[in-house]
């Protein structure tokens, strides 16, 4: 047999299997045959799990807002508009470490640069930037391209997005949690010691959030450090620190001159005098012996 009628025959074969799946296997909106072809062979089975968990959120949102007036602008970003994108279109490439797209509607080359994740943007009709979001390394879509960027990779389930110069928080589903309204978001500084809580900034002024964007301490304070649970040292002026639960309530007043973390129950803080003294998270305050 020839070389050209062997690759006649190669590319007949190839063609039939398309025609013999695309018969069996089910292709749903904003999916292509070839990627479900992929997904069947690759994904595990926590894969096909994730892949359902998402179908059934997109469902779930569509059937609570579908009598709504204006219901398009108000499903959450996850399922919005262009948010409908689940996947990118394309392949893992293991050896150069990243996911390699056709569709010129997205960037076609996006590393990974040895993370879980990366960042990708998509582009408008003229080609302009049009907006950036986040992908795994299956090409699911984990946060859409609606923002005017993002910080890439999730902290305690959250990924901080920004539009315009205020943050915001998506959670691993792609549910925008907290619509871009804070100055700073910092996750990283509770996460050691109280997952459930965020601290932001406004206008030079801190407090507390929760991951659903419920304020739990007041945006109002010059200086705050977490420093247990339901323990923030807060500052007054001049540079003193005091210590108050989530409510406000103020467990020890402002003396202090330094912060410190409770551990077991307790922690070592000095006042103006210089020395050291033992403070129990129920607020007792106790010198410390000076050891010569």
């Amino acid at each position: 047999m020839s070389k050209k009628k062997a690759i006649i025959l190669a590319s007949s074969g190839v063609l039939v299997i398309f025609l013999v799946a695309s018969f069996f296997i089910k292709v749903k909106r904003n999916e292509t045959l070839l990627y479900k072809i992929y997904q069947y062979l690759t994904y595990s089975k926590e894969d096909w799990q994730q892949y359902k968990r998402d179908e059934e959120l997109i469902e779930m949102y569509e059937e609570m807002f579908k009598d709504r007036p204006g219901a398009v602008n108000i499903i959450p970003s996850a399922v919005e508009a262009d948010s409908k994108l689940d996947r990118l279109e394309g392949y893992y490439n293991q050896t150069e470490d990243m996911w390699e797209n056709p569709d010129p509607n997205y960037d076609t080359d996006i590393p990974f640069e040895g993370r879980e994740y990366a960042s990708f943007s998509r582009y408008d009709e003229n080609g302009e930037y049009a907006g950036m979001g986040l992908i795994d390394k299956k090409g699911r879509v984990r946060v859409p391209p609606v923002y005017d960027g993002l910080v890439v990779g999730f902290v305690n389930g959250l990924c901080r997005v920004i539009k315009g110069d205020k943050y915001g928080l998506v959670d691993e589903q792609g549910i925008e949690v907290v619509a871009p309204q804070y100055d700073i978001i910092d996750i990283e500084h509770t996460k050691d010691i109280d997952n459930n809580i965020v601290r932001v900034i406004n206008d030079g002024k801190e407090g507390f959030i929760d991951k659903q964007g419920k304020v739990v301490v007041a945006v109002k304070y010059s200086d705050l450090c977490l420093v247990g649970k339901n323990r923030i040292m807060f500052m007054k002026s001049p540079q003193r620190w005091g210590i108050m639960d989530y409510k406000g309530n103020i467990i020890c007043p402002a003396q202090f001159t330094h912060t410190n973390y409770f551990r077991n129950g307790k922690t070592t803080l000095q006042k103006a005098d210089g020395q050291n003294y033992t403070v129990y998270e129920d607020g007792r305050v106790e010198k410390e012996k000076t050891i010569y």
